[in-house]
């Protein structure tokens, strides 16, 4: 065994912050939390070789401690705990019953300070945001506010009423993320309490004749990850107006009845999208973490996430790594330390991946 870092964790019994650290144990990595309750112990990955790897990517430094600023550029306000599904896998308990519905002028304060503080992107979610009786009159306000929003949604509502996908494009809804776990009514049941898939597909296609982006996000479990490619070739059949596919590994935090039979993280799914074949020439080597990019206060913890770029030109998919040095370029996001504007940082981002996409370019024969 060997320790590869010490950090601190927040504990939602003690609410509060305790020691903490990642150690090595052959090819699993565990992280361990010291609690006044007790040594709390979390199995981080059955492969170690690609989570450091991994890692090794983001130019984060580890011997130094993450503090929070303060600021948050993704803003998730939770504007009701009612839901038109009971899933087995929810981790809020959200269900049909369910009560709360954030009053309107609550949800603009809430919103108004976040602009004030300088957030820039707004989920707004619950339960089943489109449940709210007023969410219409809350996301025009988010609009006027200039924010760049998404509402997470199981699609049910939009499906039912298909005006409603109308009606919220005019309200100044651009992005929906569309809960998408499976093509398979036995496990949509495993995971869901339902069958209703073909109810997803209509919410899709509804959205999609608004001219509309949408993330479709699927959660994965033991039950679904052999799907994994079947669902990729689903997904990607709707673009361009699908642009994001965040595939999310099931997480049992004690509020689920969803029980695992072998936990699934995220090198499995990196693994099983790489072997799939649906994109040309895709390995683990061209996946990374979330950038570090302080010019644009982005600085999130490689171990939350791992991304892969991929462009679509006519229909052939192909990593973006086979035209833009992509270690080069987030080294270069890496070394700007300074907070800048948001117009201001966008265009460098975009002048630092051309860049290296010349300097790519210019090494071939």
């Amino acid at each position: 065994m060997s320790i590869l870092n010490y950090t601190r964790s927040y504990c939602r019994k003690c609410k509060t912050d305790h020691e903490a650290w990642y150690e090595r144990n052959e090819n699993e990595i565990y992280f361990h939390v010291e609690c006044p309750e007790g040594h709390f112990t979390y199995r981080m990955t059955n492969d170690a070789e690609l989570f450091l790897r991994n890692r090794e990517k983001s130019f984060c430094e580890f011997e130094k401690e993450f503090l929070y600023s303060g600021f948050k550029m993704v803003n998730v306000v939770e504007i009701t705990d009612s839901c038109n599904y009971s899933c087995n896998i929810c981790y809020k308990n959200a269900k049909p019953g369910n009560d709360f519905f954030m009053d309107v002028d609550d949800a603009k304060k809430i919103i108004r300070l976040i602009k004030k503080e300088g957030g820039r992107i707004l989920i707004l979610t619950g339960g089943e945001a489109m449940m709210h009786p007023d969410i219409l009159r809350i996301v025009n306000f988010a609009r006027r506010k200039r924010m760049f929003f998404s509402i997470p949604t199981n699609g049910l509502k939009i499906s039912q009423d298909t005006r409603f996908a109308g009606m919220l494009k005019r309200k100044g809804a651009g992005i929906i993320s569309l809960q998408f776990d499976t093509l398979v009514p036995e496990i949509q049941m495993m995971h869901r309490n339902n069958t209703l898939i073909d109810e997803k597909k209509v919410t899709l296609n509804e959205w999609k004749k608004n001219h509309s982006k949408l993330v479709l996000c699927p959660t994965i479990t033991s039950k679904n990850i052999d799907e994994i490619p079947d669902l990729l070739r689903y997904f990607i059949s709707h673009m361009p107006e699908v642009y994001l596919i965040p595939f999310q590994p099931f997480f049992d935090d004690g509020y689920s009845s969803f029980k695992e039979e072998r936990k699934i993280f995220k090198e499995d799914i990196m693994k099983k999208i790489a072997d799939s074949g649906v994109i040309e020439g895709l390995t683990t080597d061209h996946f990374f973490p979330l950038p570090k990019y302080l010019a644009m206060k982005v600085d999130v913890h490689p171990d939350c996430g791992t991304v892969c770029f991929v462009i679509n030109e006519n229909g052939r998919l192909y990593p973006l790594n086979e035209i833009v040095d992509m270690e080069k370029a987030y080294e270069k996001l890496a070394s700007l330390k300074r907070p800048t504007s948001m117009i201001f940082a966008f265009i460098m981002m975009i002048k630092i991946f051309l860049d290296n996409f010349d300097a790519l370019t210019s090494n071939e024969p």
